[in-house]
């Protein structure tokens, strides 16, 4: 659980960072999720807008124009969106439909620090709606704010304490900043209003099983699956804690069943050749990265490769292996062509 930017952490490396999943999966759909609460924000009543404000623009050609912003918006063309909007924000600032339309455009330019100053300023104008303090926290934490982030998650909790999208992004970033019995605290209320957020189930397997609590991140992880049983994720989680309790044939049968290409994961595959080593089986680990170089040659896949095969004790395959990884540019596999090299390399007689 799910680098607190809006791109993918390593899964092998940081189980608990799946909000940046979730904050990617969430941000793709940003746009219109801005531009729905901007709809709802229009109709309601504000106080003060007189009919023809400063500038000479009046109330049929202001909303025009933010019409004609989000189709930009919607074709793509957020940079156009975005210009447009900035000229007419001079004249009228105190709009918040004009506000969450340059957020909105913002957003698709990805530039996180001044969407998320738009949808502050959105949200001091007001209404000050919960799915727009929602909208902000996800921006603050693509904007690497992270205090922000959980600042506003929260307030949206306060706001619209049935809705369990919020308390489930809360404990994310709460989770991502250690602080992980108030995480936890939001992820169980999640679950609490909806039992159905394998986001949350997950996230609590991974705290679990980093607690090294491997029975109850079992419990977990199988609630997850059951809720999205093609999710990878959940499944490495469950077989890591499967092997962390001394199972891994039941680990690696679990992971087994992936499709292949599923299995090139590079979690997937570390956690299949510590069962592998686990169950004295070093030359099936060796033969997987084998194969997943022979597939995707990177240079990492024939380091290790050789490493297991000098495990199972084929010092010629494993040097054929280091080679190609040093071929393949890989930062360690030049030290390890040198150790190999020398058992086989031929005595001088004498």
């Amino acid at each position: 659980m799910r680098d607190t930017k809006p791109h993918p952490a390593s899964i092998s490396r940081t189980p608990i960072a799946i909000a940046v999943v979730l904050l990617v999966l969430l941000l793709g759909g940003m746009l219109i999720v801005v531009a729905r609460t901007a709809a709802r924000a229009a109709r309601e009543p504000r106080l003060g807008v007189p009919g023809v404000p400063p500038g000479g623009m009046n109330e049929a050609d202001m909303t025009q124009t933010i019409e004609d912003a989000r189709r930009l918006s919607d074709g793509g063309d957020f940079g156009k969106a975005s210009a447009m909007l900035a000229a007419v924000i001079a004249r009228r600032a105190d709009r918040q439909d004009l506000r969450l339309a340059y957020a909105q455009s913002l957003i698709g330019e990805k530039r996180w620090e001044d969407a998320l100053r738009q949808l502050e300023a959105a949200l001091a104008i007001g209404p000050d709606l919960p799915a727009i303090y929602f909208d902000a926290g996800t921006v603050a934490n693509a904007a690497d704010k992270i205090e922000r982030s959980e600042e506003l998650y929260a307030i949206a909790q306060q706001k619209e304490p049935t809705q369990a999208r919020h308390p489930l992004y809360l404990g994310m970033v709460q989770i991502k900043q250690g602080k992980t019995g108030p995480g936890t605290a939001s992820l169980v209320r999640a679950v609490t209003l909806d039992p159905n957020l394998a986001e949350a189930w997950g996230t609590l397997a991974e705290v679990s099983l980093r607690d090294n609590e491997p029975r109850l991140a079992i419990q977990h992880a199988q609630r997850a699956r059951t809720i999205q049983p093609k999710a990878v994720r959940w499944r490495l989680v469950e077989a890591r804690a499967l092997k962390r309790l001394g199972k891994p044939e039941e680990a690696a049968t679990l992971l087994l069943a992936l499709e292949k290409g599923a299995r090139r994961d590079s979690g997937i595959m570390e956690t299949l050749a510590e069962c592998y080593g686990m169950l004295s089986r070093p030359h099936d680990a060796a033969v997987m990265y084998g194969e997943a170089f022979t597939d995707d040659p990177r240079g990492e896949w024939a380091r290790l490769a050789a490493v297991w095969f000098e495990r199972d004790g084929d010092a010629e395959r494993a040097l054929s292996f280091a080679r190609l990884a040093a071929d393949c540019g890989d930062p360690t596999a030049a030290e390890l062509v040198r150790r190999l090299e020398t058992p086989i390399m031929p005595h001088d007689g004498g």
